[in-house]
């Protein structure tokens, strides 16, 4: 099944003259080298974000993260033709844990996990939009070298790779959902639609 969402640009925020409009002598704050706005520290508590912890222990990259079974742990993996390892983390970042998959990574982008205990790994990255060996590779963390590969095809994708301007073919998030994965694009050709396309949860071959 497919599904299609178009984004549009963002309106540019309006004023009346009903509002005042706010002067950069509201909030000075102090100038950076280069001359630019370096926000104060009111300015930066109201961003509302705050640094918990950083991952460590040779975790390069986070490409996706995932509640583990373990209360207050994740899993989370590197992509693009890296070692199929797993890593289990804390809420600060710190590697609890690890384990190897049992199929190789070509680019997984994505996990996601059902009601059951199954985890969904999205191998599915495919920045070129050439691939023709697209899976999704359901596990369970307690024995991962059991694998079951749920393959699937684009059935709107006719060539590897397409004309750049067709190029929309590139999954790099997933999610379950009542026996359904669902699949999102990310569009590298006009960047204004994410199509969402969904596949069975059983292993097999789709189209």
């Amino acid at each position: 099944m497919l599904l299609t969402s178009a984004c549009s640009p963002a309106e540019g925020d309006r004023t009346t003259t009903d509002q005042p409009q706010e002067t950069a002598q509201t909030h000075p704050g102090k100038k950076g080298k280069k001359g630019g706005h370096k926000k104060n520290k009111q300015e930066a508590a109201n961003d509302g974000l705050r640094r918990v912890g950083k991952l460590t222990d040779g975790i390069l990259e986070s490409s996706g993260l995932c509640a583990a079974p373990q209360a207050g742990t994740y899993f989370t993996f590197g992509d693009d033709g890296q070692q199929p390892t797993v890593w289990r983390v804390d809420g600060t970042g710190q590697q609890v844990g690890e384990f190897t998959l049992g199929a190789p990574n070509h680019d997984w982008e994505s996990l996601s996990r059902d009601n059951s205990g199954n985890y969904y790994m999205g191998d599915c990255g495919n920045n070129g939009n050439e691939r023709q060996n697209l899976a999704i590779l359901r596990f369970r963390p307690d024995a991962p070298s059991q694998v079951g590969k749920i393959n699937f095809k684009y059935p709107d994708q006719t060539a590897f790779p397409p004309s750049k301007s067709e190029r929309n073919f590139d999954c790099e998030a997933s999610l379950w959902h009542a026996g359904q994965v669902y699949l999102f694009t990310k569009d590298r050709a006009q960047s204004a639609t994410c199509k969402v396309y969904t596949v069975p949860e059983t292993p097999g071959t789709y189209t």
